[in-house]
């Protein structure tokens, strides 16, 4: 049974999330912050510049149901 015997816990925190049964915990990602690093990173491959091979972007879990509050 969903949280007591096992946590469930999904990633990019879509619209949907909230509304499964149970609610979805949830990574959820700055997905402007992600265009706007991707479309900087094409230009510069357009002219011919180093990118950076790896970019961490911060995350925030979401909690929701489907996770024990001990999480918390």
């Amino acid at each position: 049974c969903i949280p007591r015997d096992v946590s469930v816990v999904g990633f990019d925190d879509i619209a949907l999330c909230a509304f499964t049964y149970p609610p979805l915990t949830s990574v959820a990602q700055d997905k402007a912050q992600m265009a706007r690093l991707g479309v900087e990173m094409a230009i510069a491959l357009a002219k011919g510049e180093p990118v950076p091979e790896n970019v961490l972007l911060p995350g925030k879990l979401v909690l929701r149901s489907s996770t024990d509050t001990i999480l918390a």
